[in-house]
């Protein structure tokens, strides 16, 4: 399930969580339709419980802010 979609630059920035999966991916999208994964938290932290809660990328698409919450704490850091 889509949980959003932002523009950044030419790419679009997606979170998304696939089926059976326990948190959300971030995934970014070419202009050609191209998707690549950005990052997948759990993989990342080898932390289960570990949720991406937002992304914000900055308007050139270069960079990408991610806040991420612990365990369903909703202290995002």
């Amino acid at each position: 399930a889509v949980a959003s979609v932002r523009r950044g630059g030419d790419a679009q920035f997606v979170l998304r969580r696939d089926a059976n999966a326990l948190s959300s991916k971030l995934y970014v999208v070419s202009p050609k339709g191209i998707e690549r994964m950005l990052l997948d938290i759990e993989a990342e932290t080898q932390e289960t419980g570990a949720t991406i809660d937002f992304s914000v990328p900055s308007p050139s698409g270069r960079l990408v802010a991610v806040g991420i919450s612990h365990r369903g704490d909703e202290d995002t850091t």
